[in-house]
């Protein structure tokens, strides 16, 4: 038997390791690119700060500004370069799982007049239509009840509305959800939303709606939503346009995430392809949680939805400053709902049918991005 004596040392050694690692902060990078916002060229010397110009850096000959061991948190990040309006990101989330790679796109600055004065757009969209509205993967998580999903997140917008609490279907300014686009990297694309009988009359399909988007806001970029006064490129929209953009993978590092939630259980991965510091992937693959429930054996009742998605952004910088993307995403769903046999117990007209749904979607696709001179750029 130890004596008292002996394990005295090793307890105290223990008690003090554990207190040296309880009083070591997590902390972070951030990192990120300064561009021209009309061109898509570098910005050099940016200045870039935050909390109030309590810690600054400058970007470099390639646009590039980095942070390093940042304690996590919350901060509020601004951006200012001679020419350029100032870009102001009021609030930005730092986590220990994962490193923070931020664009930030700067527009030039408007000669100011005397009597005017020109200030700068807040956060991730400028734009000076009041009709459009920036989601971003932060906004997602801010709002209650959107399931992580960016067209749950639009209807807290004002003139938008759910027209059904089980589906994403928009309601917008008393517009169908039917007179709706659905943009992927600024392409048209099919309806990219799993069940998408859900919440409709007799479980009918919806060309524009659905239970739950594909896209999984783990891949989710700064994407833009209109409700009016459309862009000419948006000329075949009645009722409004989610554009749902992608972020880039990390270009230095693996990072994986695992996320379980109500809605699904997601697993991502991102990092550099080839050599660190250039090309990068960023892939999330997700299973429904009520379809694994229900795979294990758990009752559910008398509906079973099940579905399953794989989304990824490959993106490749070229030569000449250019660049090139392929992204994609699919995903299949299936809606299983058994009738009351006992016609006493219906109460809705879908309760005297057996309904066995099922759909399939993908999208693939890729962009070109090149600089035109030194005032401008075309993507295709």
């Amino acid at each position: 038997m130890l004596s008292f004596y002996r394990i005295l040392p090793v307890f105290s050694l223990t008690i003090l390791t554990i207190g040296s690692l309880a009083a070591q902060s997590p902390s972070q990078t951030l990192r990120g690119k300064i561009i021209n916002a009309v061109t898509q060229q570098p910005l050099s010397n940016a200045n870039v700060t935050l909390n109030a110009n309590a810690k600054g850096v400058s970007s470099d000959s390639n646009g590039i500004y980095r942070f390093e061991n940042l304690p996590v948190g919350r901060y509020r990040l601004q951006v200012s370069f001679v020419g350029f309006d100032t870009l102001v990101v009021p609030e930005l989330l730092l986590e220990s799982g994962r490193e923070r790679v931020l664009d930030l796109p700067l527009q030039p600055a408007i000669n100011a007049i005397e009597g005017i004065v020109v200030t700068a757009a807040p956060l991730e969209l400028t734009s000076i239509s009041p009709s459009v509205r920036s989601i971003s993967n932060e906004t997602t998580l801010r709002f209650p009840a959107t399931f992580f999903d960016p067209a749950r997140t639009a209807i807290t917008f004002p003139g938008v509305v759910n027209s059904n609490d089980q589906a994403n279907g928009l309601n917008i300014r008393g517009n169908s959800p039917n007179g709706m686009i659905w943009r992927l990297e600024g392409a048209d694309i099919v309806n990219p939303n799993h069940t998408s009988n859900a919440g409709t009359f007799s479980d009918r399909i919806s060309t524009s709606a659905g239970g739950v988007n594909m896209l999984s806001t783990q891949l989710l970029g700064n994407s833009a939503f209109y409700t009016g006064a459309f862009p000419v490129e948006y000329g075949n929209a009645l009722s409004g346009v989610l554009d749902m953009r992608l972020r880039n993978g990390n270009n230095e590092k693996r990072e994986y995430t695992l996320q379980a939630g109500l809605i699904g259980i997601d697993a991502a991965a991102e990092g550099p392809l080839g050599k660190p510091g250039k090309s990068s992937f960023l892939a999330n693959y997700r299973y429904s949680t009520l379809g694994l429930l229900s795979a294990i054996g758990v009752d559910l009742g008398d509906e079973v939805t099940t579905y399953q998605d794989f989304s990824f952004n490959l993106n490749v910088p070229m030569a000449n400053k250019s660049r090139l993307t392929f992204f994609g995403m699919g995903g299949t769903s299936s809606n299983i709902f058994k009738g009351k046999r006992d016609s006493s117990l219906w109460e809705f007209s879908k309760d005297r049918y057996d309904i066995t749904f099922q759909s399939k979607a993908g999208v693939t696709g890729a962009t070109y991005t090149a600089p035109v001179g030194t005032r401008g750029s075309w993507r295709t």
